[in-house]
């Protein structure tokens, strides 16, 4: 809803190199980095990777994997530079509504800090509506981290962007030369035609992930499995509830006993670490079998 400057732009390999080198623009070494818990596990590896700090903050199923700001609150020190929102979630596949992004903006105005926010699924929302944390911004504080493998299935084509203030941008355009020089002129070309061509592809893509959502709900909420059904992206935090057993030892058993394959909870956090995710970008017939055999596994360990 804004225009952007070419200088407020830069293109990256990817949206992971857009947070990497956006991350490393702002952070000293020792500086902290607020992260979603649970959260995608490479905000964790870019913090320690550029001698940052990693803090997690609690996003829990009670509360909808939303964020709460006195949990943010009580998290600030004097080394705290960046708050990392990621909307919609990968893992959760929760969406913020505009009260949670306004809320989390005036919580980086009131410390100071940069909002790095990731909305690479930006384009899959189910219920609800996407609010660009950058749109409530007022202080040049936010850098909009998205890219092309969600939206256009263009995944290997390894094309991103970060926009933001351009003092962070052009200090991560250098940071860019000596990692991986540019982001590929082909895949900026696919990336183009992808961006000026015709529309349709990405509603068939979010109506199907809808379907498999709405099938996945369907077959575990009856069994209390699913804590909160995504409203975005294309995963689902399940909720075993076997008590003493990690996410890793639950996922390891499924694929042994199951042949069912997902992502351990403590992965992506403390929050999750006794749940698993799914992945809703399978088929109709793959959901279906491996939700059943999840309730099948579940209901024999209950026992």
């Amino acid at each position: 809803g804004f225009d952007v400057h070419p200088a407020q732009t830069l293109v990256t390999a990817g949206g992971v190199n857009a947070i990497a080198v956006t991350t490393y623009a702002i952070i000293e070494p020792g500086d902290e980095i607020l992260i979603p818990d649970p959260g995608w596990p490479n905000y964790v590896s870019i913090a320690m990777l550029g001698s940052g700090v990693p803090v997690p903050y609690p996003m829990q199923p009670a509360n909808r994997y939303l964020p709460d700001i006195e949990d943010l609150e009580k998290l600030v020190t004097p080394r705290t530079r960046i708050l990392i929102i990621n909307n919609p979630s990968n893992p959760t596949g929760v969406v913020f509504p505009h009260e949670t992004v306004q809320a989390m903006i005036d919580f980086a105005n009131r410390h100071d800090l940069y909002v790095i926010s990731d909305e690479i699924y930006e384009e899959l929302v189910f219920d609800g509506t996407h609010i660009p944390a950058a749109t409530v911004d007022t202080q040049e504080r936010v850098i909009t981290i998205s890219g092309f493998s969600k939206t256009y299935a263009m995944t290997g084509w390894r094309l991103g962007y970060a926009i933001g203030p351009e003092s962070v941008i052009t200090v991560a355009g250098k940071l860019m030369e000596p990692l991986v020089s540019s982001a590929s002129s082909v895949s900026q070309k696919a990336g183009e035609a992808a961006l000026t061509g015709p529309q349709d592809a990405v509603d068939e893509m979010r109506q199907a992930y809808l379907r498999r959502r709405d099938l996945a709900c369907e077959l575990l909420e009856p069994h209390s499995l699913l804590p909160v059904a995504p409203s975005g992206a294309f995963y689902a935090m399940i909720d075993p509830q076997l008590p003493g057993r990690s996410g890793r030892d639950i996922a390891l058993s499924l694929i042994d006993s199951q042949r069912v394959a997902v992502a351990p909870g403590p992965t992506f956090g403390g929050v999750s670490n006794g749940m698993i995710r799914v992945s809703l970008a399978s088929s109709d017939d793959d959901i279906e079998a491996g939700c059943r055999r999840i309730i099948e596994f579940v209901s024999s360990q209950s026992s």
